[in-house]
């Protein structure tokens, strides 16, 4: 069995909690994308809350495992593939003898 809680405030977390193991998995703040898919899995005639009221809603697990994959993904950033120029060397080459002793 599975819980999908949010305190109030239009601005809480929603988070998914196993009633069996006592984990959870914080999903993000509400969306259009939790609410829909919470109304797809839901019985007809059933109501969700108001947005900015405290949730407790009990959910099967198909929904609970669609509802964590909705949770904040962590992505990698791009690496810059851009080619760097060579850097060319202008001059005469410096030696350490040539900066002690001053030739």
């Amino acid at each position: 069995m599975y819980r999908v809680l949010k305190t109030a405030g239009v601005r809480a977390n929603v988070v998914v909690e196993n009633t069996d193991t006592k984990s959870n998995v914080i999903i993000g703040r509400l969306s259009t994308d939790i609410v829909d898919t919470i109304k797809t899995h839901r019985e007809a005639g059933y109501t969700i809350p108001e947005y900015d009221s405290i949730w407790n809603i009990e959910v099967n697990s198909d929904c609970a495992k669609e509802l964590t994959k909705l949770a904040m993904p962590m992505k990698k950033p791009v690496r810059d593939q851009r080619k760097k120029p060579e850097e060319k060397k202008v001059g005469v080459n410096v030696d350490a003898f040539d900066l002690i002793f001053g030739i």
